[in-house]
């Protein structure tokens, strides 16, 4: 009976560990994917969207952003990082709090789709941004 338990907690042991394996690989192809430059080409979900287009959101590898407008004025920089396919990012030019979390709908080497939840009039709703690493 105890080696039964013991091999049952290595078979459990070993399978965390390739869970594991699996979640760093695509943490660290994410991150790979991820780091660049990225102008937003759409916005689903807003009525002015022609007002928010062309801005750039750059993503360093040192894990630090940088958000400008498409009038080239800074919109918000800080830090970012990725978790449970979630894009974090910490604003550290205005600590204005609320700190965004956007779900990555897709993310290859030329598209990155996020998604933002928020409330509106007591209500679920989402924003999604479209960007495109071709600038």
């Amino acid at each position: 009976m105890k080696n039964g338990l013991k091999i049952l907690v290595l078979v459990l042991f070993v399978a965390f560990l390739g869970c594991k394996k699996e979640s760093d690989d695509k943490q660290t192809t994410q991150n790979a994917q991820i780091v660049r430059k990225w102008k937003l080409v759409g916005l689903v979900n807003i009525s002015d969207e022609q007002k928010y287009l062309n801005a750039i959101l750059e993503l360093k590898d040192n894990k630090e952003y940088i958000h400008t407008g498409n009038d080239d004025q800074i919109r918000s920089q800080g830090t970012w990082e990725i978790e449970n396919d979630y894009l974090l990012l910490t604003n550290t030019l205005f600590n204005n709090g609320g700190e965004p979390k956007y779900n990555i709908l897709k993310l290859d080497l030329d598209t990155l789709n996020l998604q933002e939840h928020y409330t509106l009039g007591g209500k679920d709703a989402y924003l999604e941004y479209h960007y495109s690493s071709k600038l």
